[in-house]
């Protein structure tokens, strides 16, 4: 279809040219949110190996993974807490799942305290690090069956750019 002045419109669904900007706009944005949503998984499949491990495990080698944990569990925290989950806080389809998520957050650094005030050998140490995992299972259930999919509906593509580049640039930071 052709408007004015002998330019092709782009905004007549159903033409060829609409349908390829369109595919090219969904391309586009599911590359994008690709990127990013894999390293969060990627965090929360290596957060729950560290959890399988850290129970195998005794002594210094318990202590030596437990604070790698730690800092594994704060480190990804942050980053959702700094750039995805303000990204999302807003929008009326996210608000509650956002909410839910930093009271989730808070529940698992308080109990990443408790366990660091609990000698290793404990039992009450094993409870709470049996407790925290069912709280991040739960956590990471919801944010990949719900949030996950439902920022890339919300968000633009330019937000959603945004957005990876500050948690693809985040992680870089870290690993280096």
């Amino acid at each position: 279809m052709r408007a004015s002045r002998g330019h092709y419109n782009l905004t007549v669904p159903g033409s060829i040219l609409y349908l390829q900007k369109y595919r090219c706009v969904n391309f586009k944005r599911r590359k994008t949110m690709e990127k990013m949503f894999e390293l969060l998984k990627q965090d929360h499949r290596e957060v729950s190996q560290m959890i399988t491990e850290l129970k195998k495990l005794s002594g210094q080698k318990r202590e030596k993974l437990f604070q790698k944990l730690s800092d594994a569990l704060q480190d990804h925290m942050t980053l959702e807490e700094d750039s995805l989950y303000p990204a999302l806080e807003d929008i009326d389809e996210t608000k509650d799942l956002i909410e839910d998520a930093y009271e989730e957050h808070k529940t698992v650094q308080k109990q990443l305290k408790e366990l660091d005030k609990i000698p290793f050998g404990d039992k009450k140490w094993d409870s709470t690090l049996n407790s925290m995992e069912e709280k991040i299972e739960h956590h990471v259930q919801e944010e990949e069956s719900k949030l996950f999919k439902i920022a890339p509906k919300v968000l633009s593509t330019e937000e959603l750019e945004d957005l990876n580049d500050q948690i693809v640039s985040e992680k870089e930071r870290k690993a280096a």
